[in-house]
């Protein structure tokens, strides 16, 4: 039995977060184990949830995110506005940085939408954005998302993981060397062995009140305040990704 264990333990991939100074709360190295290694780290390429699971608000994040009550809340947009339905206009973060250390824009939110909705592309989940018919970027931090008709899944959609904001210039090694806006940056993938992810060094400051369409505000609760006593056992979620939770434990302010 133990010989049994120990094979799981040494064939499994090991996904590093190295924890710089800034954490107050849980300095040092945490390794979480996964049964599975990724076939890739292009979460526009694959829908495999071991992908996930490293990248999906690790590395990359989403205009909106699903909160722990299962809400819709702002994530790299502040807020978000339509007065019918058809028209969503977002207002991103100003001050949000990729980690090659260039701002976000809304041409960059633009880029990553129109690539997904070409079907050269082979996006793995095309159908998220066949009711959008126009994305218009109004400045630097306004974007607006003209439906072709009513979803109810739209902002849903939007906060799924092949809906991650990335840079266009790192399109070309996403697959390898993924380029986001989160609190940790890629830092090394041996292949069979580990993937390690750093603490990212263009984090922005502590999330603010946050406004969604309706106008009302928010302070969400920060996300190291979320996790649960560290010696339960950590839950999977729908997609089978059991280790997320204990990754998220130990981020720091935003």
């Amino acid at each position: 039995m133990r010989h049994a264990v120990a094979l799981r333990v040494l064939a499994s991939l090991a996904l590093t977060l190295a924890l710089g100074p800034a954490t107050a709360r849980a300095q040092g190295t945490l390794v979480v184990q996964n049964s599975t290694e990724p076939p890739g780290l292009d979460l526009t390429a694959t829908p495999a949830s071991a992908t996930a699971g490293v990248v999906l608000y690790n590395i990359q994040e989403c205009l909106v995110k699903v909160d722990r009550h299962g809400k819709l809340v702002p994530w790299l947009a502040e807020r978000w506005n339509t007065t019918d339905n058809r028209n969503y206009t977002f207002f991103l973060k100003r001050g949000v940085r990729f980690h090659n250390g260039r701002e976000l824009r809304a041409a960059d939110v633009k880029y990553v939408f129109d690539r997904a909705m070409n079907p050269e592309t082979k996006h793995p989940y095309p159908g998220y954005y066949t009711a959008i018919g126009d994305i218009i970027v109004g400045d630097d931090y306004t974007i607006t998302f003209a439906l072709k008709s009513l979803n109810a899944n739209f902002l849903l959609n939007l906060a799924r993981q092949g809906s991650v904001i990335y840079p266009r210039e790192a399109v070309d090694t996403l697959k390898s060397e993924p380029i986001g806006t989160g609190p940790f940056r890629f830092a090394e993938w041996v292949r069979g062995d580990r993937i390690v992810l750093a603490l990212s060094t263009t984090r922005r400051a502590s999330r603010s009140s946050t406004r969604s369409c309706s106008g009302s505000s928010r302070t969400p609760t920060p996300r190291w305040r979320r996790s649960r006593p560290a010696t339960s056992t950590p839950r999977s979620s729908a997609s089978g990704r059991s280790t997320r939770r204990s990754c998220r434990r130990t981020r720091a302010s935003r």
